[in-house]
């Protein structure tokens, strides 16, 4: 059994080594399963210019027969060069095509399965840690010092420099998905061009979602009390054509994490560091300290029933939701005033 982690995972990818005729990466980013696939595909063969050297099939298919993906890690490839055999996993079981070449590993091919975000009880995660002729890679969200490299190596390489602040904020905004990542901070690299140093209004202009922020203001203002920044915001949404019902589920989502973080600060963790941990965006978390004294949970279960409430009305009455989110917000504003 080969299951790597951590360092070595990236070690694996940058130079793949062994005779492993299958290799299994799984995780819920699947931008880093793929990105990691194709490096390792591109990794494994003498020319990956080649277009018969790196094969891609359908997971689902090869399930159907069973004997195909045999049948084509064992062809000899163009001049007996060594292949790569991509494979994206889908939802039917895929162990049984497989179970020939953990047997008998291929010669002159390797498999690179990519695959969602597997149970380590799946037959396939399963099959492929019992076997000594398969290499596991779990791929996991990118952990903040993952995404500074990841960042540092791509402005270092543009030869930008990026202001703390705007630093700051830009990692808060990344790293759902490692290809999503990778894209953000392509696309601010490509604005900057030869600027030479990112600021902050730059990181906003591109990688801030304008709608998302207006949302979070809305919130921050019905929760923290300031009736007046609640009110612009909610008249911006509107204008926009925004969603109420995703300002709806965003204060819902707001007055639950509350209640986690009442709940932690109560047992002794400090406001600031309640707030760190429960909130990524960096500029949110004093607001949310601040939050944080103001509503006790009795007071929160009250919001979550407002909120509920004005959730049902507009569904009930489409054209009148952003009248009744308007409302709501406007009560949990005064209660956040109460002391």
């Amino acid at each position: 059994m080969t299951v790597l982690r951590g360092g070595d995972i990236d070690r694996y990818v940058a130079a793949p080594g062994g005779r492993h005729g299958l290799v299994l990466l799984y995780g819920a980013d699947a931008g880093l399963v793929t990105e990691r696939g194709a490096a390792i595909a591109m990794r494994s063969v003498p020319d990956p210019e080649n277009p018969l050297a790196i094969v891609r099939l359908d997971g689902d298919e090869l399930a159907s027969d069973v004997m195909r993906l045999t049948d084509e890690a064992n062809a000899i490839g163009l001049f007996g060069a060594r292949r790569a055999i991509r494979v994206r996993v889908g939802s039917r079981n895929l162990a049984p095509a497989l179970e020939p070449l953990i047997r008998t590993p291929p010669l002159d091919s390797v498999v690179v399965l990519e695959a969602g975000d597997l149970r380590r009880t799946s037959p396939l995660v399963a099959l492929c840690e019992k076997s000594a002729n398969a290499i596991v890679l779990p791929c996991y969200a990118d952990a903040l010092d993952d995404i500074e490299r990841l960042l540092d190596k791509q402005l270092q390489s543009s030869s930008l420099s990026i202001d703390q602040d705007a630093r700051e904020l830009l990692l808060s905004l990344l790293g759902a998905d490692r290809l999503t990542t990778r894209n953000e901070i392509s696309k601010l690299v490509a604005y900057m061009g030869d600027a030479g140093r990112i600021c902050l209004a730059d990181v906003e202009a591109i990688i801030g979602d304008a709608t998302a922020a207006a949302i979070d203001d809305a919130v921050d203002g019905a929760f923290s009390g300031d009736v007046a920044a609640m009110l612009g915001a909610v008249a911006k949404l509107a204008a926009e054509v925004g969603r109420p019902d995703a300002l709806i589920a965003a204060s819902l989502g707001r007055a639950a994490l509350l209640m986690q973080g009442v709940a932690q600060h109560e047992a002794g963790d400090s406001a600031i560091a309640v707030s760190r941990r429960l909130i990524r965006h960096f500029k949110r978390q004093p607001g949310f300290a601040k939050q944080l004294s103001l509503w006790p949970t009795r007071r929160l279960r009250d919001a979550l029933r407002t909120l509920g409430e004005a959730s049902l009305a507009g569904r009930q009455s489409p054209e009148l939701a952003w009248r009744v989110i308007e409302r709501s917000l406007m009560r949990i504003a005064l209660m956040a005033r109460r002391r």
